[in-house]
Order: structure tokens, then C-alpha cells, then sequence
């Protein structure tokens, strides 16, 4: 990863680990670097995930949710923006199957591995072959074709 000091890690409110995440970013430090917001409206999501480098979208293993995939990972991917995923490995296999971000297990050394991996490749433009992807692969229009098709074929 380039040496670049002007990253700044975003934060919008949701999920349950938020008010942690706030209180060891106070202690820990260096707040000025991270940012916090309350949660805002979906246009307002898109035009912040489309202006970021990469989003970061994860999920504590074991916690009931071994085949959910984070909003925030399919909401980066409409709009260009390759994610870092830590958590459930079934999610990481689409990750990485697709080339649609990079995957890491649920501890740090993986997770920073993953982030500067993902920091090195990406330019910050959004990147049209995910905005594709996401649109074959999680449109209405190609989820209803495909719930279509499966109950076609199960009713034969």
C-alpha cells in the first residue's frame, strides 16, 4: 500500500458494533483519520460509497449469519466500488470467485492484508465491470427471471 496519509476510514451508522467502534476509535486514536455518521438515505449511501477507494463490509463469524452477505457489499459493487470483506467464508468464495473485491478471515493480520491489497488496485473511479457484474448477477429484473425460471423448471 502507497504511503498515503490522507486515508480516512467512514463510518455511517448501522449495524451493532457501531457505538464500540466510536468509543475505541476516541481511545485509540487517530480520530481525526475516522469518521463518523448517522445513517443516512440511500442516495446519499450510493454517492458515499461511490466516492470512496474501497468499502469495507463485514460480519462476526458464528454469529448466525454464515450465508448473509452484507447490504453494504452488494450496495458498493452497484456502484463501482470493490469492497474488503471479512466474515463468513461462503461470502469470501463470491468475493473472490467474482473479482468483485477481496476477502479476509475475521482477524486483523488477514484484514489488513486484504485492505492494502484492495488500497494498491484501486484508483478510486469507479470500476465498470462491477457496476456489470451487479446487474447480471443482483438487478430485480435478473433475480425475478431467475426465481421465474426455478419454478418453471420445478412445476415441469
Amino acid at each position: 500500500m502507497s504511503e498515503d496519509r490522507t486515508l480516512t476510514a467512514a463510518f455511517i451508522r448501522q449495524g451493532s458494533s457501531w457505538p464500540s467502534l466510536k468509543r475505541q476509535a476516541h481511545r485509540r486514536g487517530p480520530f481525526a483519520r475516522i469518521r463518523f455518521f448517522d445513517t443516512v438515505g440511500p442516495e446519499e449511501a450510493a454517492a458515499r460509497l461511490r466516492g470512496a477507494r474501497v468499502s469495507l463490509a463485514t460480519l462476526v463469524p458464528r454469529k448466525g449469519y454464515g450465508f448473509t452477505a452484507p447490504t453494504k457489499l452488494y450496495a458498493s459493487v452497484a456502484v463501482g466500488t470493490p469492497v474488503v470483506h471479512a466474515g463468513p467464508p461462503a461470502v469470501g468464495a463470491v468475493i473472490e470467485k467474482n473479482r468483485i473485491g477481496v476477502a479476509a478471515s475475521y482477524d486483523r493480520p488477514s484484514f489488513v492484508r486484504a485492505l492494502r491489497t484492495a488500497l494498491d488496485s484501486a484508483d478510486g473511479a469507479p470500476d465498470r465491470r462491477l457496476i456489470d457484474w451487479a446487474q447480471e448477477n443482483l438487478s430485480v429484473e435478473e433475480v425475478a427471471k431467475r426465481a421465474g425460471d426455478a419454478i418453471e423448471a420445478a412445476l415441469r
